[in-house]
Protein backbone atom coordinates (compact mmCIF):
# COMPACT_ATOMS: atom_id res chain seq x y z
CA UNK A 1 0.00 0.00 0.00
CA UNK A 2 1.17 3.57 -1.05
CA UNK A 3 2.18 6.14 1.23
CA UNK A 4 2.62 3.97 4.30
CA UNK A 5 4.35 6.74 7.02
CA UNK A 6 4.29 7.39 10.35
CA UNK A 7 2.45 3.71 11.33
CA UNK A 8 -0.59 5.32 10.23
CA UNK A 9 -4.21 3.09 10.24
CA UNK A 10 -4.86 1.49 7.00
CA UNK A 11 -7.76 3.29 6.84
CA UNK A 12 -6.31 6.77 6.83
CA UNK A 13 -3.23 5.48 4.50
CA UNK A 14 -6.07 4.09 1.97
CA UNK A 15 -8.25 7.62 2.48
CA UNK A 16 -5.07 9.62 1.49
CA UNK A 17 -4.58 7.22 -1.98
CA UNK A 18 -7.86 7.95 -2.88
CA UNK A 19 -7.69 11.85 -1.95
CA UNK A 20 -5.05 12.15 -3.89
CA UNK A 21 -6.12 10.27 -7.13
CA UNK A 22 -9.22 12.94 -6.90
CA UNK A 23 -7.12 15.85 -6.61
CA UNK A 24 -4.88 14.45 -9.20
CA UNK A 25 -8.03 13.95 -11.53
CA UNK A 26 -7.12 10.40 -11.70
CA UNK A 27 -11.04 10.31 -10.06
CA UNK A 28 -13.27 12.73 -11.80
CA UNK A 29 -16.94 13.97 -10.80
CA UNK A 30 -19.26 11.37 -11.21
CA UNK A 31 -16.61 8.36 -11.55
CA UNK A 32 -17.51 4.91 -9.74
CA UNK A 33 -15.41 3.91 -7.03
CA UNK A 34 -14.93 -0.09 -6.43
CA UNK A 35 -17.42 -2.09 -3.96
CA UNK A 36 -16.23 -3.00 -1.25
CA UNK A 37 -15.24 -6.66 -2.09
CA UNK A 38 -12.91 -5.42 -4.55
CA UNK A 39 -10.67 -2.89 -2.56
CA UNK A 40 -10.71 -5.97 0.37
CA UNK A 41 -9.51 -7.88 -2.30
CA UNK A 42 -7.07 -5.53 -3.85
CA UNK A 43 -5.78 -4.29 -0.64
CA UNK A 44 -6.20 -6.86 1.22
CA UNK A 45 -7.91 -4.99 4.04
CA UNK A 46 -11.32 -5.97 5.98
CA UNK A 47 -14.75 -4.48 5.10
CA UNK A 48 -14.66 -2.35 8.28
CA UNK A 49 -11.43 -0.92 6.92
CA UNK A 50 -13.61 0.02 3.88
CA UNK A 51 -16.14 1.50 5.77
CA UNK A 52 -14.41 3.58 7.88
CA UNK A 53 -12.49 5.17 4.34
CA UNK A 54 -15.70 5.68 2.59
CA UNK A 55 -17.16 7.26 5.69
CA UNK A 56 -14.37 9.41 6.45
CA UNK A 57 -14.32 10.82 2.78
CA UNK A 58 -17.80 11.02 2.78
CA UNK A 59 -17.67 13.56 5.84
CA UNK A 60 -15.40 15.27 3.50
CA UNK A 61 -17.24 15.63 0.81
CA UNK A 62 -15.49 13.91 -1.42
CA UNK A 63 -17.57 11.37 -2.49
CA UNK A 64 -21.53 10.50 -2.11
CA UNK A 65 -22.79 6.99 -1.62
CA UNK A 66 -26.35 6.20 -4.17
CA UNK A 67 -28.69 3.72 -2.76
CA UNK A 68 -28.66 0.81 -4.99
CA UNK A 69 -26.26 2.40 -7.48
CA UNK A 70 -23.19 2.46 -5.88
CA UNK A 71 -20.00 4.92 -4.59
CA UNK A 72 -19.62 7.91 -7.01
CA UNK A 73 -16.71 11.08 -6.59
CA UNK A 74 -18.78 13.85 -5.65
CA UNK A 75 -19.74 16.71 -7.78
CA UNK A 76 -17.75 19.88 -6.39
CA UNK A 77 -19.64 22.70 -4.86
CA UNK A 78 -20.65 25.16 -7.57
CA UNK A 79 -23.05 27.99 -6.01
CA UNK A 80 -20.49 30.10 -3.75
CA UNK A 81 -21.29 32.13 -0.86
CA UNK A 82 -19.49 35.17 -1.13
CA UNK A 83 -17.92 34.90 2.45
CA UNK A 84 -14.35 33.56 3.34
CA UNK A 85 -13.28 32.03 6.33
CA UNK A 86 -10.57 32.53 8.24
CA UNK A 87 -9.35 30.67 10.94
CA UNK A 88 -7.68 31.62 13.87
CA UNK A 89 -6.92 28.97 16.11
CA UNK A 90 -5.73 29.86 19.82
CA UNK A 91 -6.26 33.91 19.29
CA UNK A 92 -9.44 33.80 21.82
CA UNK A 93 -12.51 31.11 22.08
CA UNK A 94 -15.72 33.04 21.16
CA UNK A 95 -16.39 35.57 18.10
CA UNK A 96 -16.25 38.98 20.67
CA UNK A 97 -13.17 38.29 21.97
CA UNK A 98 -11.28 37.42 18.65
CA UNK A 99 -12.71 40.91 17.00
CA UNK A 100 -10.94 42.44 20.28
CA UNK A 101 -8.29 40.67 19.81
CA UNK A 102 -7.74 41.21 15.95
CA UNK A 103 -8.42 45.13 16.98
CA UNK A 104 -5.72 45.05 19.51
CA UNK A 105 -3.06 42.49 18.40
CA UNK A 106 -0.60 44.48 15.83
CA UNK A 107 0.11 41.45 14.61
CA UNK A 108 -3.07 39.56 13.70
CA UNK A 109 -4.55 42.94 12.45
CA UNK A 110 -2.14 43.55 9.79
CA UNK A 111 -2.64 39.89 8.83
CA UNK A 112 -6.30 41.10 8.22
CA UNK A 113 -6.17 44.10 6.93
CA UNK A 114 -4.11 42.69 3.76
CA UNK A 115 -6.44 40.02 3.60
CA UNK A 116 -9.39 42.82 3.48
CA UNK A 117 -7.89 44.54 0.98
CA UNK A 118 -7.95 41.54 -1.36
CA UNK A 119 -11.41 40.33 0.03
CA UNK A 120 -13.43 43.72 -0.47
CA UNK A 121 -12.21 44.04 -4.55
CA UNK A 122 -13.59 40.98 -4.89
CA UNK A 123 -17.04 42.58 -2.81
CA UNK A 124 -16.98 39.19 -0.60
CA UNK A 125 -17.47 39.34 3.75
CA UNK A 126 -14.86 37.81 6.55
CA UNK A 127 -16.38 35.28 9.23
CA UNK A 128 -13.62 35.38 11.67
CA UNK A 129 -13.77 31.54 13.29
CA UNK A 130 -11.61 29.88 15.77
CA UNK A 131 -12.16 26.12 15.55
CA UNK A 132 -15.02 25.91 12.71
CA UNK A 133 -17.78 23.72 12.70
CA UNK A 134 -19.32 21.86 9.85
CA UNK A 135 -22.08 24.30 9.75
CA UNK A 136 -19.36 27.25 9.19
CA UNK A 137 -17.71 25.26 6.53
CA UNK A 138 -20.73 25.17 4.70
CA UNK A 139 -20.79 28.87 4.75
CA UNK A 140 -18.11 30.00 3.46
CA UNK A 141 -16.22 29.62 -0.55
CA UNK A 142 -12.69 28.97 1.24
CA UNK A 143 -10.31 29.39 4.58
CA UNK A 144 -7.52 31.23 5.20
CA UNK A 145 -5.88 28.99 7.68
CA UNK A 146 -3.44 31.09 10.56
CA UNK A 147 -2.59 28.11 12.66
CA UNK A 148 0.00 25.70 13.38
CA UNK A 149 -0.44 22.42 10.25
CA UNK A 150 -0.82 19.91 12.47
CA UNK A 151 -4.38 21.32 13.89
CA UNK A 152 -5.77 21.52 10.44
CA UNK A 153 -6.45 17.76 9.85
CA UNK A 154 -8.76 17.62 13.21
CA UNK A 155 -10.96 20.06 11.33
CA UNK A 156 -12.68 18.18 9.02
CA UNK A 157 -12.62 20.67 6.18
CA UNK A 158 -13.71 19.41 2.96
CA UNK A 159 -11.35 18.02 0.63
CA UNK A 160 -12.42 19.87 -2.08
CA UNK A 161 -12.72 23.30 -0.08
CA UNK A 162 -10.15 25.87 -1.39
CA UNK A 163 -7.77 26.63 1.44
CA UNK A 164 -4.67 28.18 2.05
CA UNK A 165 -1.91 27.98 5.11
CA UNK A 166 -0.57 31.15 6.28
CA UNK A 167 2.52 32.10 8.42
CA UNK A 168 2.75 28.92 9.72
CA UNK A 169 4.73 26.18 7.11
CA UNK A 170 3.22 23.57 5.97
CA UNK A 171 5.68 21.20 6.66
CA UNK A 172 4.19 17.58 4.93
CA UNK A 173 0.78 18.87 4.53
CA UNK A 174 -0.45 18.58 0.90
CA UNK A 175 -2.12 23.00 1.46
CA UNK A 176 -1.18 26.06 -0.77
CA UNK A 177 1.27 27.72 2.10
CA UNK A 178 2.68 31.80 2.43
CA UNK A 179 4.84 32.25 4.99
CA UNK A 180 7.55 34.98 5.07
CA UNK A 181 11.36 33.80 5.10
CA UNK A 182 12.05 32.50 8.86
CA UNK A 183 15.68 31.25 7.70
CA UNK A 184 16.56 34.68 6.24
CA UNK A 185 15.39 36.35 9.03
CA UNK A 186 17.55 35.08 11.84
CA UNK A 187 20.20 34.77 9.72
CA UNK A 188 19.72 38.87 8.77
CA UNK A 189 19.52 39.24 12.41
CA UNK A 190 22.51 37.55 13.42
CA UNK A 191 24.47 39.26 10.62
CA UNK A 192 23.64 42.32 11.90
CA UNK A 193 24.89 41.68 15.38
CA UNK A 194 27.78 40.11 13.59
CA UNK A 195 28.30 43.25 11.85
CA UNK A 196 28.91 45.15 15.82
CA UNK A 197 31.63 43.29 16.80
CA UNK A 198 29.39 40.67 18.44
CA UNK A 199 30.37 36.68 18.51
CA UNK A 200 28.57 35.55 22.11
CA UNK A 201 24.96 35.65 20.33
CA UNK A 202 21.85 34.48 22.51
CA UNK A 203 18.67 33.23 20.86
CA UNK A 204 15.33 33.11 22.96
CA UNK A 205 13.31 31.02 20.40
CA UNK A 206 9.13 30.70 20.72
CA UNK A 207 9.79 27.28 21.27
CA UNK A 208 12.15 23.93 20.92
CA UNK A 209 9.83 22.46 18.93
CA UNK A 210 7.25 24.51 15.89
CA UNK A 211 8.38 24.68 12.47
CA UNK A 212 9.25 28.41 12.04
CA UNK A 213 11.27 28.43 15.14
CA UNK A 214 13.34 25.34 13.92
CA UNK A 215 14.29 27.47 10.71
CA UNK A 216 15.22 30.52 12.17
CA UNK A 217 17.36 28.29 14.27
CA UNK A 218 19.04 27.10 10.88
CA UNK A 219 19.07 30.80 9.95
CA UNK A 220 21.30 31.42 12.96
CA UNK A 221 23.60 28.48 13.03
CA UNK A 222 24.45 29.47 9.54
CA UNK A 223 25.04 33.30 10.09
CA UNK A 224 27.39 31.75 12.69
CA UNK A 225 28.93 29.51 10.63
CA UNK A 226 29.44 32.15 7.73
CA UNK A 227 31.64 34.28 10.38
CA UNK A 228 33.71 31.33 11.61
CA UNK A 229 31.84 31.81 14.93
CA UNK A 230 31.14 28.21 16.53
CA UNK A 231 27.98 26.73 17.58
CA UNK A 232 27.17 27.25 21.35
CA UNK A 233 23.92 25.55 22.63
CA UNK A 234 24.13 27.00 25.94
CA UNK A 235 22.82 30.63 24.11
CA UNK A 236 19.85 29.42 23.01
CA UNK A 237 16.61 29.74 25.37
CA UNK A 238 12.95 29.16 24.59
CA UNK A 239 9.73 31.07 25.75
CA UNK A 240 7.84 27.73 25.59
CA UNK A 241 9.26 24.21 26.14
CA UNK A 242 7.94 20.54 24.80
CA UNK A 243 7.02 19.91 28.65
CA UNK A 244 4.24 22.72 27.54
CA UNK A 245 0.58 21.62 26.14
CA UNK A 246 1.21 22.25 22.11
CA UNK A 247 -0.58 23.41 20.49
CA UNK A 248 -1.14 25.62 23.09
CA UNK A 249 -5.24 25.89 23.66
CA UNK A 250 -4.94 29.86 24.70
CA UNK A 251 -3.08 33.07 23.81
CA UNK A 252 0.41 32.83 24.38
CA UNK A 253 1.56 35.58 26.42
CA UNK A 254 4.80 36.68 25.09
CA UNK A 255 5.83 39.22 27.66
CA UNK A 256 5.22 37.43 30.25
CA UNK A 257 6.56 34.41 29.71
CA UNK A 258 9.68 36.05 27.50
CA UNK A 259 10.22 37.98 30.45
CA UNK A 260 10.17 34.84 33.09
CA UNK A 261 12.38 32.90 30.62
CA UNK A 262 14.92 35.60 30.55
CA UNK A 263 14.74 36.02 34.38
CA UNK A 264 15.30 32.29 34.54
CA UNK A 265 18.41 32.84 32.50
CA UNK A 266 19.81 35.50 34.96
CA UNK A 267 19.21 33.63 37.87
CA UNK A 268 20.92 30.54 36.47
CA UNK A 269 23.91 31.65 34.43
CA UNK A 270 23.25 34.09 32.06
CA UNK A 271 27.00 36.49 33.04
CA UNK A 272 28.65 33.06 32.47
CA UNK A 273 27.81 33.21 29.12
CA UNK A 274 29.43 36.55 28.06
CA UNK A 275 26.94 37.07 25.84
CA UNK A 276 25.83 40.78 25.13
CA UNK A 277 23.69 39.90 22.40
CA UNK A 278 20.21 38.73 22.24
CA UNK A 279 17.49 37.92 19.40
CA UNK A 280 14.41 37.24 20.57
CA UNK A 281 11.05 35.12 19.12
CA UNK A 282 8.83 38.42 18.75
CA UNK A 283 8.78 42.03 19.09
CA UNK A 284 6.56 41.18 22.43
CA UNK A 285 9.12 38.94 24.02
CA UNK A 286 11.45 41.41 22.99
CA UNK A 287 9.83 44.06 24.92
CA UNK A 288 9.29 41.09 28.11
CA UNK A 289 12.74 40.75 27.76
CA UNK A 290 13.72 44.55 28.09
CA UNK A 291 11.85 44.60 31.23
CA UNK A 292 13.57 42.61 33.22
CA UNK A 293 16.95 43.13 31.54
CA UNK A 294 16.13 47.33 33.51
CA UNK A 295 14.76 45.26 36.51
CA UNK A 296 18.07 43.70 36.87
CA UNK A 297 20.21 46.62 36.04
CA UNK A 298 21.16 45.96 32.83
CA UNK A 299 20.72 48.29 29.54
CA UNK A 300 19.69 48.11 26.42
CA UNK A 301 21.77 48.31 24.52
CA UNK A 302 25.02 48.64 26.83
CA UNK A 303 25.12 45.93 28.37
CA UNK A 304 22.80 43.62 25.79
CA UNK A 305 21.85 44.79 22.27
CA UNK A 306 18.17 42.94 21.74
CA UNK A 307 16.29 42.59 18.37
CA UNK A 308 12.84 41.54 17.95
CA UNK A 309 11.23 40.39 15.20
CA UNK A 310 8.31 40.49 13.27
CA UNK A 311 8.39 44.67 13.21
CA UNK A 312 4.71 45.49 14.39
CA UNK A 313 4.17 49.46 15.10
CA UNK A 314 4.75 49.15 19.17
CA UNK A 315 8.52 48.73 18.19
CA UNK A 316 8.95 52.43 17.15
CA UNK A 317 7.79 53.71 20.17
CA UNK A 318 9.95 52.10 22.89
CA UNK A 319 12.97 53.01 24.41
CA UNK A 320 15.32 52.52 23.48
CA UNK A 321 13.51 51.64 20.22
CA UNK A 322 13.39 48.75 19.24
CA UNK A 323 16.04 47.01 16.14
CA UNK A 324 13.54 44.33 14.53
CA UNK A 325 13.04 41.57 11.39
CA UNK A 326 10.39 43.46 9.77
CA UNK A 327 7.62 40.42 8.78
CA UNK A 328 5.46 41.07 6.31
CA UNK A 329 2.47 40.12 7.87
CA UNK A 330 0.07 42.67 5.35
CA UNK A 331 1.70 41.05 2.51
CA UNK A 332 1.25 37.63 3.37
CA UNK A 333 -2.70 38.21 4.07
CA UNK A 334 -2.90 39.60 0.55
CA UNK A 335 -0.76 36.86 -1.50
CA UNK A 336 -2.70 34.22 1.13
CA UNK A 337 -5.98 35.98 -0.40
CA UNK A 338 -5.02 36.10 -3.72
CA UNK A 339 -3.82 32.41 -3.64
CA UNK A 340 -7.25 31.17 -2.63
CA UNK A 341 -9.19 32.93 -4.78
CA UNK A 342 -7.60 31.49 -7.54
CA UNK A 343 -8.47 28.13 -6.18
CA UNK A 344 -11.86 29.27 -6.18
CA UNK A 345 -12.07 30.50 -9.22
CA UNK A 346 -9.94 27.78 -11.14
CA UNK A 347 -11.71 25.16 -9.03
CA UNK A 348 -10.57 22.80 -6.40
CA UNK A 349 -8.17 21.08 -8.91
CA UNK A 350 -7.07 24.28 -10.87
CA UNK A 351 -3.20 25.98 -10.19
CA UNK A 352 -1.95 23.06 -8.21
CA UNK A 353 -0.43 23.48 -4.64
CA UNK A 354 1.75 26.84 -4.65
CA UNK A 355 3.92 27.79 -1.82
CA UNK A 356 4.63 31.17 -1.43
CA UNK A 357 8.27 32.51 0.66
CA UNK A 358 7.96 36.19 1.03
CA UNK A 359 11.34 38.36 2.15
CA UNK A 360 11.71 39.72 5.13
CA UNK A 361 13.74 43.27 6.34
CA UNK A 362 16.06 44.10 9.23
CA UNK A 363 15.06 47.64 10.83
CA UNK A 364 17.91 48.89 12.61
CA UNK A 365 17.19 51.41 15.58
CA UNK A 366 18.24 51.86 19.36
CA UNK A 367 18.33 48.85 21.13
CA UNK A 368 21.90 47.52 19.16
CA UNK A 369 25.23 48.81 19.39
CA UNK A 370 28.44 47.98 18.72
CA UNK A 371 29.97 45.51 20.84
CA UNK A 372 32.31 47.10 23.79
Amino acid sequence: MKNLTRNQPKYRVLANEFREKISQGELMPGDKLPSFAEICEQYEVAVTTVNQVYTLLEQEGLIERQQGRGTFVAQPKNVLEGTIGVVLIGVMHDDINIRNSVRNNDYTRDLILGIQSVIHEHNSRVLLLDKPTRDDLAKVDGLLLFCHSIDIPEMGIPALLPKVLIVFPAQDLNVANVVADDYGAAKLATEHLISLGHRRISYLLASDHDPYSGERLKGYQAALKQAGIPFDEKLLGYVRHTSCEYPVDREVNYFQEAGNAMQNWLDSGWKELNSKALITANDTSAIGVMKVLANNGLNVPHDVSVVGFDGTEIGEHLTPALTTIKIPLKEIGMRGAELLYEQIQNGSRGGGIERVTLPVQLVVRESTTAFV
